[in-house]
């Protein structure tokens, strides 16, 4: 019977090794975290290295060295143990950049939501009549894709006030469009620059405070300060409303804007805390030379709302600013006196001289509210600052 030829690949006792033959290549020593496995970890990190998901820097602990020296010596796989995997521990990166299409508290019924309601708001009876002229400038726009601040030239009859869609929303283009009285505002998709023809504006010089509202501040113990906590202001300002349809513009494109801009020292927050420190009321806004732009407010507090924005026109008043630009009038500003300008004198009061207060950077509170009670603007005469208190 003929004699079988050993195999070269034996590796029995009697094989006799290559003198070019590899080494096998050493297994994966399972990483362990806290006493346990995490090949989940592993391999979403290996599918997902660049992805929008940042590991914890404590999710994984170097594996020991066995001793001092054996650095290169070939190690063995440790067995994971039977019990179930803990969960993944990652977290979503927070979203800051201007081409964010979410963000961690827009969930996907908020999203749905939101983009249904945007949808439908130029359906409203008010708006169907520009819906056409609408949808054809953002069609045209969408083709041309123009970039850098809009033009006063280019601003439509209809839908009135609108200027394109802000492709380029650096901050030095949204703060030159903001000294030609542009501002970005979109619910759905981009955002678009739009100037009304008409412009609700509190001229500082002009305030009158009712003598009950003065009262009301000097029995107040609420706190007035600004920058404390913008992003707060801004989520409360997003959240939706007891009563009314919950569509805000303060979409997370727009939150991530405004954070940039707060960042560089050009968006301000004004905030009402309690006496406990807690946040029950306040609005936030850009500075605009001498002008100061009031973007949206919030309050969960009565009189909350009514004390930022009263005390923003004291601290506006005493570091030189002109007035306050509320976009749309409301019942309370045109109480305290707020007036109606249009275009074209509203560009001209942003062409007037900045304060030294314009400049970037976090403002401090000089007053509270019960000091805001005693203020007079300086336009006013002794006795017709007495008369409009009795009113």
């Amino acid at each position: 019977m003929p004699r079988r030829r050993r195999s070269r690949c034996a590796t029995g006792a009697g094989a006799r090794p290559r003198a070019d033959a590899r080494p096998p290549p050493a297994r994966a020593a399972c990483i362990p975290t806290d006493a346990q496995c995490c090949p989940s970890l592993l391999f979403a990190h290996r599918i997902y290295p660049e992805s929008a998901y940042t590991f914890r820097s404590d999710a994984l602990e170097p594996r020991p060295r066995d001793s001092a020296g054996e650095d290169d010596a070939p190690r063995r796989s440790r067995p994971c143990p039977a019990q179930p995997l803990p969960p993944v521990p990652f977290r979503k990166a927070d979203p800051l950049s201007d081409t964010a299409a979410s963000a961690p508290d827009a969930t996907l019924s908020a999203r749905a939501r939101q983009l249904a309601l945007g949808l439908l708001y130029p359906l409203k009876p008010g708006r169907l009549h520009d819906a056409p002229h609408l949808a054809a400038r953002i069609v045209l726009d969408t083709l041309r894709r123009r970039q850098g601040p809009p033009e006063a030239a280019r601003i439509a009859a209809r839908p009135a006030g609108y200027g394109g869609i802000a492709w380029d929303v650096s901050t030095p283009t949204v703060l030159e469009a903001a000294r030609r009285g542009f501002y970005p505002h979109s619910h759905v998709g981009p955002m678009k620059w739009w100037s009304p023809p008409q412009r609700a504006v509190m001229m500082l010089d002009k305030v009158h405070i009712a003598r009950r509202f003065r009262r009301t501040m000097r029995a107040s113990d609420a706190e007035l300060c600004f920058d404390r906590d913008f992003s707060a202001v801004l989520d409360a300002c997003a959240a939706p409303r007891p009563g009314r349809t919950p569509l805000t513009w303060i979409t997370p494109r727009a939150k991530a804007l405004y954070l940039r801009l707060h960042r560089e020292g050009h968006a301000h927050s004004v905030e009402i805390r309690n006496a406990e420190g807690g946040l029950e009321g306040g609005l936030f806004g850009l500075t605009v030379g001498p002008v100061f732009s009031a973007l949206s407010m919030f309050h969960t507090a009565d009189n909350a709302s009514k004390f930022a924005i009263v005390g923003l026109y004291h601290h506006l008043a005493e570091w030189g600013f002109t007035a306050v630009d509320h976009q749309v009038m409301s019942p309370w500003v045109e109480t305290l006196g707020g007036t109606i300008l249009r275009r074209d004198a509203f560009e001209a009061l942003l062409k007037a001289p900045a304060p030294a207060a314009a400049a970037p950077g976090a403002w401090t509170a000089l007053y509270r509210p019960v000091d805001t009670a005693a203020w007079q603007p300086s336009g006013q005469s002794a006795g017709e600052a007495g008369a409009r208190a009795a009113a």
